[in-house]
């Protein structure tokens, strides 16, 4: 008898690491998680304030009537560049909440708001 009881108090030992180890591991990801979610709050606030404009504000001398038409293209093809940049750093982020919920992807753009043509 005293042999099974061994087994039986080494399988509970073996039982309380591994609860140990999710334990830690749900902390970890709940931890990444809020570092995440912060992260989220910092890019849409400094998204909304004055110093990550989207795009430089008109100046007066850029009436496109009297623009070089190249220039112009070359400064739409300059604002899409950034303009994808950003949108790709926003959809990475979105992949790694997802990743951290266990969540599809559409679940978070749902969640966020932000609609399929976004």
């Amino acid at each position: 008898m005293p042999e099974s009881s061994n087994a039986k108090g080494g399988e509970d030992q073996l039982e309380k690491q591994k609860m140990a180890s999710l334990a830690a591991s749900n902390a970890a990801l709940a931890s990444k998680e809020a570092e995440i979610a912060q992260q989220h709050a910092d890019i849409l606030a400094s998204l909304k304030s004055e110093e990550f404009p989207l795009a430089p504000p008109p100046s007066p001398s850029s009436d496109h009537s009297t623009r070089d038409p190249k220039a112009l293209v070359d400064s739409h093809i300059v604002l899409l560049h950034e303009y994808n940049e950003i949108r790709d750093s926003g959809q990475k982020l979105m992949a790694m909440i997802a990743e951290e919920r266990g969540l599809t992807a559409k679940e978070v753009y749902e969640e966020f708001g932000v609609g399929e043509r976004d």
